[in-house]
């Protein structure tokens, strides 16, 4: 079935291709779904097939939760990635709901409230903390996260105090 690429389980397979032994191969899939976990196998012709490789799409693994306590105009959230990848958090007025990625990426967009991080690195499986200041005290927010490959994240909802 993996030489052929098919099975009920196939989500994307590459074209048959011949290859120089020693030289490095680029295998690029389509069609895969982001925020999901996959297992990749390779074969030959001559039967023989490699073990398991898992590997992620852009996404996240923890969506936002937050990090300590919203006091006065600071808050700050966690969230953790499934691959190595950029991400940007952005506070919006509760109930404003980004129109699509990009409204969640440009912390300069109309929904961003207070001073937001800039987007920055995350690393695979590990957590990461955005910190907001500048919040009006006593407001209902909402923040949402959005990495550089386009996954907009839960919303997370919290009041300042």
């Amino acid at each position: 079935a993996v030489m052929a690429g098919t099975g009920a389980a196939v989500q994307g397979a590459s074209p048959a291709t011949e290859i120089v032994a020693g030289a490095p191969l680029d295998i690029t899939f389509s069609g895969l779904t982001a925020n999901t976990e996959y297992d990749l196998y390779c074969a030959t012709a001559g039967g023989v097939r490699t073990r398991k490789f898992d590997f992620a799409t852009s996404g996240f693994l923890r969506q936002p939760a937050a990090h300590g306590t919203a006091t006065g105009d600071k808050f700050a959230v966690s969230v953790i990635t499934r691959i190595d990848e950029h991400i940007r958090c952005i506070v919006s007025a509760a109930g404003s709901v980004p129109a699509d990625f990009s409204a969640a990426w440009d912390v300069a967009g109309a929904v961003s409230e207070g001073a937001a991080p800039a987007g920055s690195a995350a690393k695979a499986g590990e957590p990461h903390i955005a910190s907001f200041t500048g919040l009006q005290p006593n407001t209902e927010y909402d923040v949402y996260c959005a990495t550089a490959g386009g996954v907009i994240s839960n919303r997370l909802s919290f009041s300042t105090s």
